[in-house]
Order: C-alpha cells, then structure tokens, then sequence
C-alpha cells in the first residue's frame, strides 16, 4: 500500500471550489470597503487566485506522478508563488505612481490570507508524505 496521496483526494478534488469561495469572500470585503482602499487595491485579490490556482495545478500534477518529494515540490511552488507575489509588487509600484502604503499593506494581508489557506488546505498532505 502506497502513502502517496491520490490527485483525488477530497482536498485537492475540492480545493478550487474552497479556493474560490474564499476569494469571493474576499472581494465582498474590498467591495464593502472600496472607498477606503485605493483604486489599484482591486487587482490584488484576482492576481492572488490565479497565482495560487496555477501553483496548485502545478503542485497537483507533480502527486499524478509517483508522488515522491512533495514537501520540497511543495516549498518550491511557494517560492515561485512568493516571486510572482513580489514581481507583482513591483510592477504596481513602478507603474502606479498613486501606489500607496496602504496598497502594500492590503498586499500583505491577502498575502498571509492566501498563504495561510493553501497550508492549512495542505497540511494533511504534507503529513501523510514527510
């Protein structure tokens, strides 16, 4: 019997549908304080879920595999995420010359938002394989 998780299992199958009512909640709550958020803050949270969509398709397609190395497949894609986050940053700051404080800060919240969910979606694999 083998301890590799199967792409199947409950939290991957559904992981899309809890990442997706996650981030609708969030956007009630920058819909709900629009007016004290600046104008640049609303592509925050659509760049978050498509950034952590792809890492978990990638992180998904590597357990189809022989499921091997999940941990550092996993750490991996955090770092890339991480990257990306960052890159993102520095566009909105170079481009947008408006980019305030606040716009970082929100940026960080939905970072520790993001980054906490897909651990705690996660954890029970990475358990199960380290």
């Amino acid at each position: 019997m083998s301890n590799t998780p199967s792409p199947q299992t409950p939290l991957l199958r559904f992981y899309f549908l809890y990442l997706s009512i996650f981030t609708l909640v969030l956007l009630f709550l920058f819909f709900f304080f629009q007016k004290s958020l600046p104008l640049s803050a609303m592509f925050i949270v659509p760049v978050f879920y498509v950034i952590t969509s792809i890492s978990h398709i990638f992180l998904k397609k590597s357990l189809s595999g022989n499921g091997k190395g999940f941990l550092q497949l996993f750490l991996l894609g955090m770092t890339v995420k991480m990257m990306a986050y960052l890159i993102f940053l520095a566009v909105m700051m170079i481009g947008m010359k408006e980019t305030s404080t606040l716009f970082v800060i929100v940026f960080f919240f939905c970072y520790v938002l993001y980054t906490t969910f897909e651990i705690l979606m996660l954890r029970p694999l990475m358990k199960k394989n380290h």
